[in-house]
């Protein structure tokens, strides 16, 4: 009988692979899950009694519900370079044509006010204006100068985190999980076994475990006979353990508990009933459960 450690151990391969093709940790949640949810399913799969079934589903979906909690975090690596970004266009900017020609104008006021020196109006203004003029010139074709130099961006500060999934490190924790319910398991295994022998202790009556054993062999021996007489001792040692209060149950894939399954290649079939009373089994019954 397989456990769900052995499970998860043969699918560790498969279960690492798709855990490393995820990039966050919710989905790499969902991966667990759903490898949970097969590893549940492959072990109820196998001859186990209803009691271990329902605590594995319960201990499963406790897993499950925490799956979100997982540590599933490896390395962070921190990525960092520095922009500076000019204006390298090769175009000058238009407020340096604005100066360029604002100087020029400057330039060509002065002039014309010498080529004025001579007339009267010209004289009393000469002075004033050329030294405005040339002022403004100088103003302007520093501007321009100043205008005429790249700009130059603030430096743009860029930083990039990548965090790689430990895929190693969910498996193991997922493993300890599984050992952790196998244990608890075989607890429950036990003493569902020790209620099981109570309660046929209780409930067989007057039918002891010699007696049990007995007819059983009988039924075993008639049933792998074709005779009328095996098939009239199988009816009579059925309506015996029918007045005690037992029943002869033949195989069926709902009663599979309550016999013993054997290999063969020529499908299911009883080879020894099993003798119930009140639901539980007195004596497993045997039958061939196929390939």
């Amino acid at each position: 009988m397989e456990t769900m450690q052995s499970i998860l151990e043969k699918d560790k391969e498969k279960f690492l692979q798709m855990l490393n093709s995820e990039d966050n940790a919710e989905r790499a949640a969902a991966q667990v899950n759903r490898e949970l949810s097969r590893i549940l399913y492959v072990y109820n799969e196998q001859d186990e009694s209803e009691a271990v079934k329902k605590a594995a589903m319960q201990m499963i979906t406790a897993v499950q519900a925490a799956a979100a909690f997982l540590d599933s975090t490896g390395e962070t690596d921190v990525y960092h370079r520095t922009r500076q970004e000019e204006n390298s266009s090769g175009k000058l900017p238009a407020r340096f044509w604005i100066f360029a020609m604002l100087t020029v104008s400057c330039a060509a006021g002065a002039v014309v006010m010498y080529i004025l020196k001579g007339n009267p109006l010209g004289s009393v203004l000469e002075l004033p204006l050329i030294l405005v003029l040339l002022g403004l010139m100088v103003v302007f074709t520093f501007l321009t100068g100043m205008s005429s130099h790249k700009v130059t961006k603030k430096p743009t500060e860029e930083y990039m985190t990548r965090t790689t999934f430990d895929a190693m490190k969910i498996y193991r924790a997922v493993f300890a999980s599984v050992v952790a319910i196998d244990r608890q398991l075989q607890d429950v295994r036990t003493e569902a076994a020790m209620t099981a022998k109570k309660v046929r202790t209780e409930t067989r009556g007057n039918l002891s475990d010699a007696e049990l054993e007995l007819l059983s062999a009988i039924l075993e021996t008639a049933m792998a006979e074709e005779s009328e007489g095996a098939r009239q001792t199988v009816s009579d040692i059925s309506y015996y353990l029918h007045r005690k209060g037992a029943e002869v149950v033949r195989y069926t894939p709902e009663h599979k508990a309550w016999f013993d399954m054997m290999p063969s290649g020529a499908g299911a079939g009883t080879i020894r009933p099993a003798i119930v009373m009140d639901g539980n089994v007195l004596k497993k019954g045997l039958a061939a459960g196929g390939n």
